[in-house]
This record gives structure tokens, sequence and C-alpha cells, in this order.
């Protein structure tokens, strides 16, 4: 559901300046367990109608409530606010408030302008057709001795999902699945459709039925992520989201193909193109993954972006999502294709890799989100 504003307007009482205003909200917001709140100066001027808003965040619409009740305290005359407080009743999040304090030659009020957004609606898996499963195949410990040689080809992973993403053979370009149809964007940062036979050493895919959750604005990738995580209460739970829509900025990167005997997956790391683009649209899909698995995959977000017109995309680094629609799909289980006519693999001895400090250094601290 898209963002609401809702106004109310309180005259200035006599003896409450800005100062004590701010100290009573941030008093107010603290007892009902407000996670942030940041205020400063409100600044206004009697030559005109002058506005400096302040977002205050606050965590449900019974604080919020609260709030607006204690603003009606202050003025008992201002009963027909009181439809506001019951309009929130049904608002399961407060998105932000922003307070004006607005100055005429006759008129002096302090405004309130309440942006509520409901919760992001709950998923569950779905059955039908497959669309609870997730398909891996190989797993990211795989690529951290260089163990790089495609192991399946698209036209593989095609027969277990339409939807999906992974890396060509000696990671060759940052691959997206959308539709049935596969991309690969590689160091040109432009996004070209891959054959069937195209091989990869790693890749996810699954059956799209992805589920509305809700809209988000003006909301960078560490935030909007965090929020889907909450909003899906499934921490320890895989699964997908797409987000499509405008991205007022966007920083990808793409893996230049090595050639064998192929390098570490941490000497790779610093082998890489990295774009930079503003006001893009498209469409941003990845995998949440428990951190219990982390070696399998990447503990948390695996993302990546393929512009609606295919001129970008690639690994997603960082975004600020401008205005979008969130869809996230839940599994609860999780197929892995293991390549075991590979003889490498059959004969590498893992126990001599740091698993699970190279994936976080290669593609934690600076790549997953």
């Amino acid at each position: 559901m898209p963002c609401k504003i809702h106004t109310i307007t309180v005259p200035k009482i006599k003896g409450i300046s800005n100062l004590l205003l701010q100290r009573w909200l941030r008093k107010s917001a603290i007892q009902h367990d407000t996670k942030s709140i940041c205020l400063t100066t409100v600044f206004g001027s009697t030559s005109g109608i002058v506005q400096s808003p302040k977002r205050i965040g606050f965590p449900s619409a019974l604080a919020l409530s609260t709030i607006i009740e204690q603003f009606l305290l202050l003025d008992k005359s201002l009963t027909q606010h009181k439809e506001l407080t019951t309009t929130l009743q049904n608002v399961t999040e407060v998105t932000s408030i922003f307070i004006y304090r607005q100055l005429w030659a006759e008129q002096h009020c302090i405004r309130v302008n309440i942006v509520t957004q409901s919760r992001a609606k709950n998923i569950h898996p779905i059955t039908e057709h497959g669309a609870n499963v997730l398909y891996q195949h190989g797993t990211l410990a795989l690529l951290v001795p260089g163990l790089l040689e495609g192991t399946t080809t698209i036209g593989e992973l095609l027969k277990h999902g339409d939807t999906g993403i992974g890396t060509g053979e000696g990671l060759d370009g940052e691959l997206i699945i959308l539709d049935g149809v596969a991309y690969k964007v590689g160091q040109s940062g432009i996004a070209q459709q891959v054959p069937n036979d195209f091989t990869m050493p790693f890749a996810n895919s699954h059956r799209a039925a992805f589920q509305y959750q809700c809209e988000r604005e003006d909301i960078g990738l560490e935030e909007l992520n965090k929020r889907i995580v909450e909003a899906n209460g499934r921490a320890n739970t895989f699964f997908s989201v797409k987000v499509h829509g405008t991205f007022s900025f966007m920083k990808t990167r793409a893996v230049i193909k090595q050639q064998a005997p192929y390098p570490t997956l941490l000497e790779v790391a610093d082998r890489q193109a990295i774009f930079l683009r503003h006001d893009v649209t498209g469409t941003m899909l990845g995998y949440f993954s428990p951190v219990m698995f982390h070696g399998a995959a990447v503990a948390g977000f695996h993302e990546h972006f393929l512009a609606d017109d295919h001129t970008f995309g690639g690994h997603v680094l960082d975004a600020v999502l401008s205005h979008g629609k969130i869809y996230s799909q839940v599994f609860d289980t999780l197929v892995t294709h293991l390549p075991v006519d590979d003889p490498e693999y059959r004969n590498h001895d893992f126990s001599q890799d740091n698993i699970a400090e190279a994936i976080t250094s290669a593609e934690g601290d600076t790549h997953a989100n």
C-alpha cells in the first residue's frame, strides 16, 4: 500500500517554545519505544511561510496515537483531530513524522504531517508447481579454492526454475534469469542474453510465485533489506526478493572472466569492473540465506540487478530505491545439486580452506548486503 499523509495543525500555545516541543517529542518517543529519533531546530520567519521539516521515526501506530492524544491535551478544542487517531488504529507501521513550524503575519502554528504505511504482507511457502523449492547447483565454498569450471548449463538450470542468479565458468560475469530468459552482465556492464549451453559452477533458480508485499520510497539498500527480513519474520528461512522500480542510485560489479588454472576467490575479488548509474529503472533479484548456511551460500542477501532496457546490471553493491514494489517468495525446501562428476571437486580437501572467512571477505563485507 502506498504511503498516506495525514496532517494536523496545532496552534502555537503560549509558553511552549520550539526547544520545549522538541524535548517533549523526544521524551514521548522514548517512552513509547521509538527506535530512532532525530530533531533539529525548527525555523520560522514573519516574512512569509518558511518551513524546515524534520523526520522522526516511530515503530508503531500505538506510539503515534498516544503522542497525538498528548497534542490534543494541549488544547481540548482540537477535537476534530480525534478522527485522525481513529484512522491510525488500522495502521501497523508509522514511516515518519514531519514537524513544521509555520509563521504567517496573523497566524502562528505547528503543522504535523504523519506519513504512514501498512505493514508488508506476510508471506508463506506456495507448494503448487514446486514454488516452495529453491534449487542450487554447487556451493559458494566451491569457488573459494578456485573450482570455477562450469559443471551445469543454463538449459539444465531452467529445468528447475524460470528465475535465478549465478555466475559463469571462470566467474564469467553476473547472471540473472527473469521470466525464463538468462542474461549475463560482463565487464562492459551491458546485459546480453546467453544460450542454453552456457556453463556455470554456481547458480540458484526457482519457479517464480512472488507475493506482493509493499511499496517503498527513498530507502537505501541496507535499510530496505533489513525491513524485508523484519516484515517476513524469517531470518532462518531461505527466500527470494524481487524489487522492481526506479533507483536513484545503483552500484554494481561484474567479475572479469578468469582463465585456467583458476585463482582463488580472494584473488579474484580485486579483478572486477564497477558500474554506477543514477535514476535507473529495473529489477533487483536476490536470495536471502540464513546464517547457518554460510558457506553453502552467502549469509544474508545476494542480489543482482537488470535494467529494463538491458543496458546496465550486475551484482548489487549498493543502491537507493527511489520508488518501487517489493515482492517475496519463501522456500521450505532447498535442493542442492553437487558436481560429483568433476574430479577436481571430488578430490579437493576443503579442510585446508578458510571457507567462511574467504566468502565474507570476497562477498559479505563489500559485496553481499
